[in-house]
């Protein structure tokens, strides 16, 4: 069987990604946005098709579910208008309805898979007439694998702080704007790290690179912007992971991580169903 992989959004990129990896799938990808440089550091002979070329050469398309974009919700309707069987993956614990309507518009896919018994809960509960098949999360698998024989980090002296970002396309809706989450962050974070620390900004993939170049202006930290792609190589130096929503807090969690949430009062708590995360 040849699978097409269809992937924007980060999150199902990784997801994506890792499982194609891990089974040595040699199918075709149609990827764009983050994803691209996601999928071209994991496979050495990357090469990106064009959707048409994808589904015509496949019999089964497996997408992620970014909300953000049309991109994967285009795949799944092109695929379905050329009778081809989806499988979307979800990345994350919420908006799972949103992914899949557009303008009013549902398209969804014939199987949905998700990575732990959390998100298959809400996958039920939200899409009681799909199929929803539970697997192995492939993304965090891979991170535990990484991890199992790296040493933990001797947490005495200076502590390295990584600080995984989100963007807010909505402050009204979030009850906080960007600027509010990341002063509400060196705030707090004396009560997190009561010694000097140095401070890794790691920006999410959507984002422009010179987005938070005046974070400098809140803290007299040393603070450094991560330029890796993989998020692991990020954990690997790492001692305190601290974010708000974002996946990545989740990661750190398999990668053994000390993790925080951190939402600005009125901003409401932190989604993510892993009660690890410690929430201030």
């Amino acid at each position: 069987m040849e699978i097409g992989f269809v992937a924007h959004d980060a999150g199902g990129a990784e997801l994506l990604s890792s499982y194609a990896l891990e089974n040595c799938f040699s199918g075709k990808f149609c990827v764009s946005g983050p994803a691209i440089e996601i999928f071209s550091l994991k496979f050495e002979k990357f090469h990106n098709y064009t959707l048409e070329e994808v589904i015509a050469d496949s019999d089964l398309i497996m997408t992620g579910t970014g909300w953000a974009s049309n991109f994967e919700w285009n795949a799944i309707r092109t695929a379905k208008i050329h009778n081809k069987r989806v499988i979307s993956f979800l990345d994350h614990w919420c908006n799972y309805r949103d992914r899949f309507i557009r303008n009013g518009i549902s398209i969804f896919p014939d199987k949905i898979w998700v990575g732990d018994v959390f998100a298959l809960k809400i996958a039920q509960e939200t899409f009681p007439n799909l199929e929803i098949l539970l697997v192995e999360n492939p993304f965090f698998k891979r991170i535990k694998k990484s991890f199992s024989s790296f040493p933990k980090k001797n947490l005495t002296g200076n502590h390295k702080v990584l600080y995984v970002s989100e963007p807010i396309l909505d402050a009204d809706k979030h009850g906080y704007s960007e600027r509010e989450a990341i002063n509400y962050f060196f705030q707090k974070l004396p009560d997190i790290v009561p010694s000097k620390a140095e401070i890794i900004f790691r920006k999410h993939p959507s984002e422009n690179k010179n987005k938070y170049d005046w974070i400098f202006e809140f803290s007299s930290q040393n603070i450094s912007f991560s330029n890796n792609v993989d998020l692991l190589d990020d954990l690997r130096e790492s001692d305190i992971v601290i974010g708000r929503n974002s996946m990545a807090l989740v990661a750190a969690l398999m990668a053994d991580k000390k993790v925080f949430s951190l939402i600005p009062p009125g901003g409401g708590f932190c989604i993510l169903p892993f009660s690890e995360i410690i929430q201030l």
